[in-house]
């Protein structure tokens, strides 16, 4: 079965979206707060913290408030480490494939194919002789003649 687009692992992925704003909203009034921040992350987080930072704030919070706001920005942080680390394997990704890319040979920028040795010759197994009369198989029996 093929989906429009793959499942996601993320529970808040299905959710509406929500801004800092709301999120306070629901804490203030004793609800967990569910969706995916409408916000890029970065920001959502700076605009918690900078909720939290306020003195009025902390005073103003019960302790399952408190709580709940814990809970919420650790989920945000956890969410913003996964984002960096997706972003950092496709960075290596994309550098990987440019190395590939720069590494390969021939006109086209191809290898040679497997199935030869140097100078395109076949390959030779062990106690394999090699066509005295192919350039550069050597050996010298032939007396020069091709």
């Amino acid at each position: 079965m093929k989906y429009i687009s793959p499942p996601s692992n993320d529970p808040f992925a299905y959710g509406p979206v929500i801004s800092v704003e709301d999120a306070i909203v629901s804490i203030l009034n004793g609800d967990y707060p569910q969706g995916k921040a409408m916000e890029p992350l970065d920001q959502h987080l700076q605009k918690l913290q900078e909720f939290v930072q306020k003195p009025e704030t902390i005073n103003a919070l019960t302790p399952s408030q408190t709580r709940m706001l814990g809970q919420y920005a650790a989920a945000r942080m956890q969410e913003m480490m996964q984002l960096m680390e997706q972003q950092q394997m496709l960075a290596n990704a994309a550098a990987f494939q440019q190395q590939q890319g720069q590494g390969q040979g021939g006109p086209q920028g191809q290898a040679a194919p497997p199935n030869t040795g140097p100078g395109g010759n076949a390959p030779v197994q062990k106690n394999e002789l090699l066509d005295e009369s192919l350039p550069g198989a050597g050996g010298g029996a032939n007396g020069g003649k091709p």
